[in-house]
């Protein structure tokens, strides 16, 4: 999911992501310039996931 920051008018990519005790995490990347940029970030990120 990508949101648009109020404040800073930058993107911010958030995803969960699975720790070695099996608890779920939610993660962030924040100061995309386009959403465009956020959701590939966000897509590369849960592709990685699993190796």
């Amino acid at each position: 999911m990508a949101y648009k920051e109020k404040d800073t008018k930058k993107w911010t990519a958030q995803w969960f992501e699975t720790n070695a005790k099996g608890e779920k995490k939610k993660r962030r990347k924040r100061g995309f310039e386009t959403k465009r940029e956020a959701l590939e970030y966000e897509r590369q990120k849960k592709l990685n996931v699993g190796r």
